[in-house]
């Protein structure tokens, strides 16, 4: 569970949300999200990871953390993809 916010679906959103931000915290943030105990959070944050990286690497922060150290912190935003507001 994410720090600081008890409702999964507020979680979710805010991983949503985050998918528009290059910026290595927000993908350090998203990774740690992985590891979430709800699966809508967990899913929203691979979203997110998949927009701003344009990489399918799944839903464990293993293959991500390792594909960011191979490619550095000014590779990881080459391949994003636009972002789509949601619709609520």
């Amino acid at each position: 569970q994410t720090v600081g916010e008890p409702e999964a679906d507020i979680r979710a959103e805010a991983c949503t949300a985050l998918g528009q931000y290059r910026q290595p915290r927000v993908f350090q943030a998203l990774v740690a999200a992985l590891l979430d105990e709800q699966l809508v959070v967990q899913r929203a944050a691979q979203r997110s990871l998949e927009t701003l990286t344009g990489q399918e690497l799944g839903d464990e922060p293993g293959p991500w953390v390792r594909w960011s150290e191979r490619v550095g912190t000014g590779g990881v935003f080459a391949g994003a993809r636009e972002y789509e507001y949601p619709y609520f």
